[in-house]
């Protein structure tokens, strides 16, 4: 395993659930397989994120922050309470980038 500084690694396991998501959708992710895709063990997501919850809290933010509509729809669906409170227009354009996928 690499060492990483902090920041770097939180950074590491956020673009992580941008590339989940791809395939898995972000609410069956497992601290297994988080950690098997950034090569850390899943103390590691414990230690920086506190537990798999706020690792996903993270990433919808970083979701929110850049428009990542695939993973701001699963989080819609999963009613999260911070995709529920965007726009009405962020959670329809999340949405309808799924239909027909």
């Amino acid at each position: 395993m690499t060492r990483f500084k902090p920041s770097q690694r939180r950074a590491q396991l956020i673009a992580a659930g941008a590339e989940l998501v791809e395939n898995v959708n972000l609410y069956k992710v497992t601290l297994s397989t988080l950690a098997i895709a950034c090569d850390c063990s899943g103390g590691t997501v414990a230690h920086y994120f506190g537990s798999l919850d706020g690792w996903r809290d993270a990433v919808i933010a970083d979701a929110i922050q850049y428009e990542r509509l695939k993973v701001i729809a699963q989080a819609v669906v999963a009613r999260d309470p911070a995709a529920l409170a965007l726009s009405t227009d962020l959670i329809t354009r999340a949405l309808m980038s799924q239909v027909n996928t």
